[in-house]
């Protein structure tokens, strides 16, 4: 108990505070202004969310995980190598008990992925009002990499960094639709 009464005064300290939600536990710097506020996103009620800067829409769950209301995602996130993972698009765009009524959906590139990193909290790092229950683990984007040999972008959620590896790793998915930038 002493142990938890510590790092809630070092958090209060520091101007840390914990972000939570019933399975993923966030740090989170109040110090740092928020990348991705609530407000910025439309909940469209049906499991998507609507990024009002962007204009993108994003299933507001990985893949593998289902929309609960409007406020958990459930289920097991599933992993992909990169190339599974584009197949995996595919199959949730013709399978109507999972595309949400949307037959357009696609991986984000890196830079539409990196949208929806929240720099104020680590592990995850993502606004967990706006996309309940994230692993926070790696997620794949559509973009290729020569280095390594290969390889494609990921943002990896527990920080928020993009990252280049090799396209056998298994990682999740976050799906988007819209126009790129």
């Amino acid at each position: 108990m002493a142990t938890m009464k510590n790092n809630v005064l070092l958090l209060a300290i520091t101007g840390l505070t914990m972000c939570t939600s019933p399975l993923v536990h966030a740090t989170c710097n109040t110090n740092l202004p928020e990348t991705t506020p609530t407000q910025r996103f439309d909940n469209n009620l049906d499991g998507t969310v609507t990024d009002l800067k962007t204009g993108l829409m994003w299933k507001q769950c990985v893949e593998g995980m289902t929309a609960q209301g409007t406020t958990a995602c459930v289920g097991t996130a599933l992993t992909f190598g990169w190339q599974s993972a584009l197949q995996q698009v595919q199959v949730v765009n013709g399978d109507p008990s999972q595309n949400l009524g949307y037959s357009d959906w696609r991986m984000p590139n890196i830079k539409e992925l990196q949208t929806i990193v929240e720099r104020q909290c680590d592990s995850p790092a993502i606004n967990q009002a706006v996309f309940p229950n994230d692993p926070g683990t790696y997620t794949w984007s559509s973009t290729s990499n020569k280095i390594p040999a290969n390889g494609a972008w990921r943002t990896g959620f527990d920080t928020g960094n993009a990252i280049s590896s090799g396209l056998s790793n298994l990682t999740n998915i976050r799906l988007v639709r819209g126009m790129e930038p």
